[in-house]
């Protein structure tokens, strides 16, 4: 009976203690890892996209570079057991196979906008690229159907439509391993 209580009681804590966490603070926690710094962060900006007006919000960015094989161990490590307390729900794309990975999440902001994260992972250049950003209802529907293509250490997304898309700017995104 003592066990059926502690099972209980167990399970009630894992149901209801879980919180919802945002994209941004799972971007603030990412950007604490070791060997990962923010390069860049763009204040947000007004711009006309397909005849709509939007407010981009901020553009942030961190990022690792040319880590040695213990160092993308240690930081990859971190990176993952960060990401897995994001929503599954709030899961566009996950692709890895053990050389290279991509994540992109996306989560409701309002007036047809969605936050989105984006970690990109490359064990065999040693790299790790975070994006937090502002993008319209066009381009998560673009990233719910892109094309996703690994190979060893490449890795290529392809949104569907290059036409609609705005994403900070980004209109493909590639990482390339050996030629």
């Amino acid at each position: 009976m003592k066990k059926l209580i502690l099972i209980t009681v167990s399970l009630v804590f894992c149901c209801f203690g879980a919180f919802p966490i945002s994209l941004k603070d799972v971007f603030n926690e990412l950007s604490k890892v070791p060997n990962i710094e923010i390069t860049d962060k763009e204040p947000p900006e007004t711009i006309v996209f397909d005849n709509k007006t939007y407010d981009t919000g901020w553009l942030e960015i961190a990022k690792a570079s040319k880590l040695d094989a213990k160092e993308i161990k240690a930081t990859g490590d971190c990176v993952m057991n960060i990401l897995d307390k994001v929503a599954l729900t709030d899961r566009i794309i996950c692709s890895y196979n053990k050389q290279v990975g991509i994540f992109i999440y996306a989560t409701p902001k309002g007036q047809e906008l969605y936050e989105m994260l984006m970690v990109t992972i490359s064990g065999y250049w040693g790299d790790v690229n975070i994006i937090y950003n502002t993008i319209n209802e066009a381009t998560l529907q673009s990233l719910q159907e892109a094309s996703v293509r690994m190979q060893n250490a490449n890795l290529v997304v392809l949104p569907n439509r290059t036409d609609t898309i705005y994403v900070g700017g980004i209109n493909e995104i590639v990482i390339e391993g050996p030629k």
